[in-house]
């Protein structure tokens, strides 16, 4: 489990959800002290295994028992092992976006991540969605409750619908997110130049006076009383901050990185409009490849990193589920990247290729454009048909061109990087059909990158 504390526990949780079939090994049955806990402590929750836990925190050592171990996805495991009935029996106020519950706990345990044991209580109830975000706060706090902001956003000073909202429809607007909770009296405001190259600083403001800042989104509220406890989700990690004389305070999990007070000039950086008037095809060489994994299936996701050195490309983005991907692309250094930092995408990567569908990885606009498309194998598939064409001359070191159609557009593909104007856009093109070796059949392999 990381310290991004919600982001691990919650694809975990749905892991064990769907994977764990059996009960956790029991401890010993003895009786134990309830532990001292400060009135004001705020915990992480992870349900499992048909129970639900309140993390505390990294174990002194291991259980003297195991547990039962399940391989969870990507590699990950879970333990969890019961200890000591706890006397007098703790309580605790569990709080997320569907309500708050307040329970009892009377049992120890210990659960053990691939990263290490954590001390854990496991609650009599309170039982959820193993997804749900939730908060344990010590004892039983009648009014706590959870508050989604209210939220404004703005492009070149005219309102914009958050429901009808998509960056790549706004790009070189000056953009203006401003959130806000009823009876607090400080804003969350985020100012920057759509599309997002970099994830922008929030800035704390109390009326126009800014008074902190930092590179992270505030995703919700817990208020308790005169308590103000803040999920902000920084990277793939999630932690909580509280509200202490007009300062957010760490409380859980590792803070989101600062940021500077003062807004920076707005220029634009994105990949469209870095875009050369004029680009030169012809004087672009060098061909296409990706590496197609893990599996998806016109997922939509949002760039959070793009890494180039040289040809290769390496591209992190992240699922709604929290999940960070990594594509490894290699395109010609010289042609623009129709990506950028933060952009949302439909993507789809396939690892094999059949009959009607290849191999590759294919990049989609949340309205359907495509940007990106590196596919292998013969077929259809994602609005594109591509089959083998006639063979090179000796000059070019042999094999043979691709037929490819898109958008009503025929094209005969190369070795050499091409135009493609159809009504879809404009498109650079490159194909090739060669053997990797003279005893192995021929390898189908074509790109087609948005330039307009």
């Amino acid at each position: 489990m990381s310290p991004g504390f919600i982001a691990s526990i919650v694809a975990v949780s749905v892991s064990v959800a769907q994977l764990w079939g059996c009960s956790p090994h029991p401890g010993p049955a003895r009786s134990a002290s309830a532990p001292t806990l400060p009135s004001d402590a705020v915990f992480e929750v992870l349900q499992a295994a048909g129970r639900t836990y309140v993390i505390q925190g990294q174990a002194a050592e291991p259980p003297t028992v195991r547990g039962a171990v399940s391989v969870l996805a990507q590699g990950r495991t879970l333990e969890v092992v019961t200890g000591d009935v706890i006397e007098p029996p703790l309580s605790f106020t569990l709080v997320g976006p569907r309500g708050s519950c307040t329970t009892t706990a009377s049992l120890s345990a210990k659960v053990g991540f691939d990263s290490g044991w954590r001390d854990a209580i496991a609650l009599d109830g309170c039982r959820t969605d193993p997804t749900e975000q939730r908060l344990a706060l010590v004892g039983e706090v009648a009014d706590a409750r959870w508050l989604p902001p209210e939220e404004l956003l703005e492009a070149d000073s005219e309102a914009v619908p958050t429901s009808e909202f998509f960056e790549g429809n706004l790009s070189g607007k000056s953009m203006h997110r401003r959130r806000s909770f009823p009876g607090l009296g400080l804003s969350f405001e985020q100012r920057w130049l759509a599309p997002a190259v970099e994830p922008p600083a929030t800035r704390i403001l109390e009326g126009s006076k800014v008074l902190s800042a930092f590179v992270g989104d505030v995703e919700g509220a817990v208020r308790a009383g005169s308590r103000w406890l803040f999920v902000v989700r920084h990277g793939a990690d999630r932690s909580v901050l509280e509200l202490s004389a007009n300062q957010l305070l760490p409380r859980l999990g590792n803070p989101p990185p600062p940021a500077p007070t003062t807004q920076p000039p707005l220029t634009t950086t994105s990949a469209s409009s870095a875009l050369p008037s004029a680009l030169d095809l012809g004087a672009i060489s060098g061909s296409a490849s990706a590496s197609p994994k893990p599996q998806l299936s016109s997922a939509p996701v949002v760039v959070r990193n793009i890494q180039r050195t040289g040809a290769e490309l390496t591209i992190t983005v992240e699922t709604p589920r929290d999940e960070s991907l990594t594509l490894e692309l290699s395109l010609p250094p010289t042609l623009p990247l129709p990506l950028a930092v933060g952009q949302r995408l439909v993507l789809s990567v396939r690892a094999k290729a059949t009959a009607k569908e290849r191999a590759g990885v294919f990049c989609f606009a949340e309205d359907g454009r495509l940007l990106l498309a590196i596919g292998t194998g013969p077929g259809t598939g994602h609005g594109i048909s591509v089959r083998e064409g006639g063979a090179f001359g000796p000059e070019s070191g042999g094999g043979h061109s691709v037929m490819l159609t898109f958008a009503a557009r025929e094209l005969t593909l190369s070795d050499r990087w091409t135009a493609l104007d159809s009504d879809a856009g404009r498109f650079a093109a490159w194909g090739v059909s060669r053997a990797p070796s003279p005893r192995r059949p021929r390898a189908l392999s074509y790109a087609l990158v948005r330039i307009d």
